[in-house]
């Protein structure tokens, strides 16, 4: 732990890029505000560990009369998940060279990870995780990054694309950057030489 770097980084909008519309609309909805809020609640339950995939799918089939598969439903929900982002991966190789210990700290589902894990690169330089389904906790609740620091150790970054996360991070003494790809492209050598405290 005292010689290695830590790395605590989040996964939608940072590794991956999000199409949240596109399941809207897979679904039959206008848009992403069009979703009804017993499908957000269900999908909340089940990104923190509370629901099942069966009662949060049923919860779905209710909510659109019963017009999709089981199927149909988990692919339209995997059509969030997008194509990585280059300038990330590249950047997580140097920190891994370079003595870095990355963990994922993310709010999602089960049925993500195992969508995402058959694609996403970064995952080969990844170490450990920290899902919300795993803790009963979603980001920003100060409970998850409690979970992290318990199974590990406070990060020496934290690295989220959600303001009100960084935030938490920071309120918590974690060295924390709010990502935007335009932002990290101007930062990222900085950020690359960041010392343990």
């Amino acid at each position: 732990m005292q010689n290695e770097k830590l790395l605590a980084l989040d996964i939608g909008g940072v590794c991956l890029k999000l199409y949240p519309e596109k399941y809207a609309k897979a679904l039959g909805f206008d848009n992403w505000t069009k979703i009804p809020e017993r499908v957000f609640n269900s999908t909340s339950l089940l990104e923190q560990g509370l629901a099942s995939a069966r009662l949060w799918l049923n919860t779905i089939h209710e909510e659109t009369a019963g017009q999709f598969t089981d199927t149909e439903i988990i692919t339209a929900y995997n059509s969030i998940l997008g194509e990585e982002i280059e300038c990330i991966r590249e950047w997580i190789s140097e920190l891994v060279k370079n003595g870095w210990k990355i963990v994922f700290l993310s709010n999602t589902s089960e049925i993500h990870v195992a969508h995402f894990s058959k694609y996403l690169n970064i995952c080969e330089f990844v170490t450990g995780a920290i899902y919300s389904f795993d803790v009963a906790s979603l980001k920003p609740d100060p409970k998850i990054y409690s979970a992290f620091v318990e199974r590990y150790w406070k990060p020496d970054l934290y690295i989220d694309d959600n303001k009100e996360n960084i935030n938490t991070g920071e309120l918590l003494g974690w060295n924390s950057f709010h990502f935007t790809e335009s932002e990290f492209r101007i930062y990222k050598e900085s950020l690359l030489n960041i010392r343990t405290k």
